[in-house]
């Protein structure tokens, strides 16, 4: 499941890069980062 989500977080990111789009690929990233802290944190228990 993680490597799951590594993944769609690079696809994402290099796509929004590759239109170069920046304040669409940082508003991804950063909400694909919280998802995926918010998972981490989620399976560990804090």
């Amino acid at each position: 499941m993680f490597y799951v989500a590594a993944g769609f977080f690079a696809l994402m990111t290099y796509s929004c890069f590759a239109n170069s789009n920046y304040v669409t690929g940082s508003f991804f990233a950063f909400a694909l980062m919280s998802s995926v802290i918010n998972f981490i944190r989620r399976r560990v228990g804090f």
